[in-house]
């Protein structure tokens, strides 16, 4: 399984991919450390040009809630 995972903070990054990797989850996990660079990955942009399409994508939820409630 392909997994985008798009994270700001390392930590929570770090403890995502070895929960994936302990569960045998994630075959290709990429992590994109902000928004725009998941939107990058996606859209095959930039860094990213023979980038497949994840089977899911993990969305910081801290980072949403913030926004929300602004």
């Amino acid at each position: 399984m392909r997994i985008l995972l798009v994270e700001d903070d390392y930590g929570d990054a770090a403890l995502v991919e070895d929960a994936l990797s302990s569960a045998g989850i994630a075959d290709i996990l990429h992590h994109a450390d902000s928004g725009q660079e998941g939107l990058a990955y996606l859209r095959r942009d930039g860094a990213h040009p023979g980038a497949r399409r994840p089977d899911l994508i993990l969305l910081d939820s801290s980072s949403c809630l913030e926004q929300r409630r602004a």
